[in-house]
This record gives C-alpha cells, structure tokens and sequence, in this order.
C-alpha cells in the first residue's frame, strides 16, 4: 500500500504512460548498500534508526519498521567510513510493499555541501565497483560482461532478509509485494513446489552468487516456486520498477537479463520433471544410490 508519491510501487498504466516519469526519477546512479542511518525530526525526542537499502548523488532509500510522515523528515545522519555525513533532506516517496515488513523511505538531498558531496561520491563509486565485481560474478557463465554488470549495479537495492521468511511464493500475484530480480549475496535459499499433502518438492537450494525471481518483474506472471530463506540472507535486488528503467535505457541488456530468469526458472522444471519421472540427468534412476 502505497504511502506517498512512489515510482516504485508500478500501477496498471502502460510502459510508454510511465516511460518519461521513470527516466525522470533515475536520472542519478544508485547501487545497492546496507548502512546504518539516524533519521532526524522535530517530532522525535532522540533521532531514529534505520537502515540504507540504496545511494545516490541526489538521495537515498532507507528502511524503517514503521511509517514516518514525509513531512516531518529533517535530516540524516551516516557514519561512513570516508566521514560522517549530516544532511538536511525532504522526504519524497513511501511504500509498505516490503517483503521484510519494513517501511520503504525515498528521500532527496537538499543543497549538500561540496565536502559531503565528496564522501557521497566516494562511497557511490566504490559501492559500484564492488556489487559490479559481485554481479560479474554471477554471470561469469552468460554473456553479460563486467561492464553490463557495472550498470546493473546501478539499479540495485539491498536487504536482509530473516531466516524462514519468503522472498515470494507459488502463485503470488507480482503487484502484492515488491517482486524484484533477486541475488544472493550472503545465505541461502530454497526454492520448492509446495504439494496438497507430504513434503514439498524441492526445486533447488541455492546459496551466494546464484539468481533468483523475477517472474513477475519481467513478465507480470505469478510465481512458480516458494522461495524460503534457511538462514538470515542478504540479497541484492532489481525491483519491477528499475527493470521497467532498464527496458527503456539499455534494453538489449534488459532482454539478456530476461533470457538468464527465464532459463534458470526453465533449467529447475527440467530437473524436477526428470526427478518425478525417476531419472536424472544421465537417464539413470535418480532412487539408486
């Protein structure tokens, strides 16, 4: 439920309704970080705390347990460790669509010194680097190079996600949560197909460096698989909205991302198919140890 102005709770409207308001909105680089952040406010006795889940030159998204009224947000302030960082900002989008149950919080900059700029920048760029390392990684085996995985890092986002939660589940409609293209960065997951009765059919376990999601992201399609953390996981995510950006501005890039989701989902029904008709990959029974 969305709690103010938020390109990133996407509505019914056309791709080509919202193509120049999502340019408008990610006209800066952001990359995906987990950081502490002190959010002040003249309605607060003490400053509270919350989490960054991405940066920019121009703002910041931060993760709260509860809602705070946009326009009692003064500042924040950050410990980096290029500096500490104060800033005075206004509070620009809210949304409650949040997998972890917490408050999503955009807020804009206003008018940073140049000495603040520095660290942002500082801090941006080799936060860039280092999920774009991370992403190549990911896709050593595809066709999507250091550089691509540069630019995706630009439209990420990060959280932690608690052991036993669900990224998604079977038959979720997309639009009811944040659905995103996720990355296992710390942790690990389990992807099964639950059953009427018994256990349910485990499609796969996957841990850092491996992809996950993003049906509804790239096709608007339920999901086909439950998706349970087995340990407190951190994940890098491309929200539906940062995917709807990144059809407009790199769309061949946009399309090899699709092409690496749908085969990774296609690869897991081929193994589950192959299991529950006895055989594995070899044409073996897969019961014979």
């Amino acid at each position: 439920m969305a709690l103010g102005r938020s390109f990133e709770a996407t509505n019914e409207q056309s791709l080509n309704e919202t193509a120049a308001a999502l340019l408008g909105a990610r006209r800066d680089s952001r990359v995906g970080i987990l950081h502490p952040v002190r959010v002040m406010s003249p309605s607060f006795d003490i400053p509270l705390s919350g989490q960054i889940r991405d940066i920019s030159m121009g703002g910041l998204c931060i993760a709260t347990p509860s809602p705070i009224p946009l326009e009692n947000i003064s500042g924040v302030e950050i410990h980096f460790p290029e500096g500490i960082v104060r800033l005075n900002v206004i509070g620009v989008w809210q949304t409650r669509m949040s997998i972890d149950q917490s408050v999503l919080t955009g807020l804009k900059f206003l008018q940073p010194d140049q000495r603040t700029l520095q660290v942002i920048r500082s801090r941006l760029d080799s936060s860039i680097r280092e999920v774009g390392d991370f992403l190549s990684n990911v896709f050593r085996t595809s066709q999507i190079g250091i550089e691509d995985a540069i630019s995706l890092a630009q439209s990420t986002r990060i959280r932690v996600v608690s052991r036993g939660q669900y990224l998604y589940r079977r038959g979720e409609v997309p639009a009811s949560l944040d659905d995103a293209i996720f990355f296992i960065r710390e942790g690990s997951v389990e992807l099964s197909l639950p059953k009427r009765s018994g256990p349910a059919n485990v499609t796969a376990r996957l841990g850092p460096f491996s992809m996950l999601g993003g049906l509804g992201s790239i096709a608007s399609v339920p999901h086909f698989e439950d998706a349970q953390t087995l340990e407190d996981t951190t994940v890098l995510e491309i929200s539906t909205a940062s995917f709807a950006y990144l059809r407009i501005a790199q769309p061949l890039l946009a399309q090899s991302l699709s092409q690496l989701v749908m085969m990774g989902q296609l690869q897991r029904v081929d193994r589950l198919v192959a299991r529950m008709s006895g055989l594995d990959s070899d044409g073996k029974s897969s019961f014979v140890r």
